[in-house]
């Protein structure tokens, strides 16, 4: 900023021109630092913005890819990702009534967790909903008539064919490894065992 008197370029911290004495009117300095305080605050807030939809991006990806993998270190070959987790899933698995799986979720997550949690486990339920998520189907089932919560099955690709067989409403049987609770019991890897 220069003097408006006598045209000296002033700096921030003078209140007045030291050529010629003349006041300096210290609003317009403050209001050009509070612009460009403004100017690096939004350029701040844009960066962290992205970073957190990009830290939330990853996450979720990865929660997808992850229910998206066997959990078998191997493949033999000339199987389907369907048929390395179904071999993976024969072994042992515990058979849990659904209702009983979304209650204890419900009372206590942390308890349900130790009990279920990375488990393979055999349940069954009505179907209440279907879906795909970046291509990998999924189901919602219901344990009991007049319950608000559900269990969130997702399933590979391959397992589509038989889904697609099924109906609002049906009654099945899964079995898949339990990944702790998002809103939903969430199940992974599942696999259709028998419909009625």
């Amino acid at each position: 900023m220069f003097c408006k008197e006598c045209g000296t370029k002033l700096k921030y911290h003078d209140s007045i021109c030291q050529k010629c004495g003349v006041p300096t009117p210290k609003d317009v300095f403050v209001l050009k630092k509070s612009n460009e305080g403004a100017k690096y605050l939004k350029n701040a807030l844009n960066c962290i913005g992205v970073l957190i939809v990009a830290l939330l991006g990853v996450a979720l990806w990865g929660g997808i890819i992850d229910g998206a993998l066997p959990d078998s270190d191997f493949i033999i070959s000339g199987e389907t990702e369907s048929h390395a987790t179904a071999r993976s899933n024969r072994g042992h698995f515990m058979r849990v009534d659904l209702q009983e799986l979304l209650n204890a979720y419900e009372d206590n997550e942390i308890s349900a967790d130790k009990k279920y949690k990375g488990n393979i486990i055999e349940t069954n339920g009505v179907i209440i909903a279907f879906g795909q998520v970046f291509g990998i189907p999924y189901v919602l089932l219901q344990g009991g008539k007049f319950t608000f919560t559900a269990a969130h099955c997702s399933f590979y690709k391959g397992e589509a064919q038989s889904l697609s067989k099924l109906s609002k409403g049906d009654r099945i049987t899964i079995r898949g490894r339990c990944d702790g609770w998002l809103g939903y019991v969430i199940i992974r890897d599942a696999q259709t065992i028998d419909s009625n």
